[in-house]
């Protein structure tokens, strides 16, 4: 307010104290130039920061933008690559929702140092060990005679064609009747195909027993010939 003053409102007799707001005043006075000057500097400098991260953002976008465009790839790119593949390694898990083929592996000699995988009914492809070190419970093989109880046929899979070759076949629901631990079933119980490598355990286990009954009758015969010798 113009012609304002404090010392008017301060009674005569505070002389002390009227010279000192006097000399506040005075300060006051002094010092507004400069403060605003700070003031406006401040500012000045903040909006040329706000500005520096605008430029550093715009180039940031810039550049993941130009990422997911060289990582993109169109459906001619993809059937390209399917088409002239190069070599792929995965250190995790690859999952796929449908048949997994690969047509030139039909052609591609195995040596002798392959491992026979087997797929279990979650997907998961592996291989069964035989080191005695991941076995328990090991116990002789019994009933090993059922495997003379089974109907061993010949004859084509329904999706087969006529003139396609015969093959050789067990009948799930068949085995399953003498080895249930051979038949792999579905969530229902359906019997659903048979484990041929776990059937060559108890025909190693059937030639056996009749290795042994051939060694007792031979050893009968030599001692009926030995009797019957003069």
């Amino acid at each position: 307010m113009a012609g304002f003053s404090l010392a008017s409102q301060i009674p005569s007799g505070e002389d002390a104290t009227m010279r000192r707001i006097a000399d506040l005043q005075r300060e006051l006075r002094e010092l507004g130039p400069s403060v605003a000057g700070s003031f406006r500097t401040t500012v000045e400098e903040l909006r040329a920061v706000d500005a520096q991260l605008n430029a550093t953002l715009v180039d940031i976008q810039e550049t993941v933008a130009t990422a997911i465009t060289d990582s993109s790839y169109t459906r001619a790119t993809i059937d390209e690559r399917i088409a002239n593949p190069v070599d792929v390694t995965a250190t995790g898990r690859v999952t796929s929702a449908l048949p997994l083929k690969s047509l030139g592996s039909r052609n591609y000699l195995v040596t002798t140092s392959f491992v026979g995988a087997w797929i279990n009914e979650d997907g998961q492809i592996g291989y069964n060990p035989s080191s005695r070190t991941v076995k328990r419970d090991l116990e002789p093989f019994t009933g090993a005679e059922s495997l003379l109880g089974l109907n061993v046929y010949r004859g084509r899979y329904n999706w087969d064609a006529d003139d396609a070759p015969l093959q050789s076949f067990l009948i799930a629901e068949e085995v399953i009747n003498h080895f249930p631990d051979m038949v792999p079933c579905d969530a229902e119980g359906t019997p659903q195909t048979v484990n041929y490598s776990q059937l060559t355990v108890p025909i190693i286990a059937l030639l056996q027993q009749q290795n042994a009954r051939v060694v007792a009758l031979e050893a009968r015969l030599a001692a009926v010939e030995a009797a019957a010798t003069p």
